[in-house]
């Protein structure tokens, strides 16, 4: 990121702690606010018209909303820009994405992947509403196994939208490995 963006050695475990400033992120939260209203998608226009509109209400300057608020967001892989094409004016333009991350149901270790998988957790909730939400709700109704098991995953295992999973002992036999019984 150079010499601007993110100074801070403290570890960063929410959205706001990646903005040096209380103003600056009153400017993430415009922007988040607006990339919502529009499906998570925003041209290059039109980020550059909420940037002015920002600085003639005098709640962020133009110029520091791309240095400390967009381009820290696009370069830690918050936002991606992506090209489409413009059928109405027959070129190629761009817009900044929202990306989403598929997450594990738990954190992993310790430290600054624990740390990374909730901020990326937060973010998914942010601009995907309940998705770790949905996530704690699928993992919360595993049901116990029924007595019919047949050891695959399949439509004759679901019952009523319930998973089945399969026991512990299921699991290993199936991962045994297979022995030739026959000598030769």
């Amino acid at each position: 990121m150079g010499s601007r963006g993110i100074k801070s050695l403290k570890p960063i475990r929410h959205i706001s702690d990646l903005f040096p400033s209380p103003k600056s992120y009153q400017a993430f939260q415009e922007l988040a606010s607006e990339m919502r209203n529009r499906g998570n998608r925003m041209s290059t226009n039109a980020v550059s018209e909420l940037s002015k509109k920002m600085h003639k209400k005098k709640i962020y300057n133009r110029a520091n909303f791309y240095w400390y608020v967009l381009e820290p967001l696009v370069q830690l892989g918050f936002f991606e820009r992506r090209p489409f094409w413009n059928e109405s004016l027959k070129k190629t333009q761009y817009s900044y994405v929202v990306v989403r991350y598929d997450l594990p149901r738990y954190p992993i270790s310790s430290g600054y992947m624990r740390d990374a998988y909730f901020l990326c957790r937060e973010w998914n909730d942010y601009f995907f509403e309940g998705t770790a939400k949905d996530a704690d709700m699928y993992r919360n109704n595993w049901k116990e196994p029924s007595a019919e098991f047949t050891g695959s995953l399949s439509v004759s295992n679901l019952k009523n939208g319930e998973l089945a999973r399969p026991t512990t002992g299921q699991i290993l036999e199936r991962s045994r490995p297979i022995r030739n019984t026959t000598s030769g």
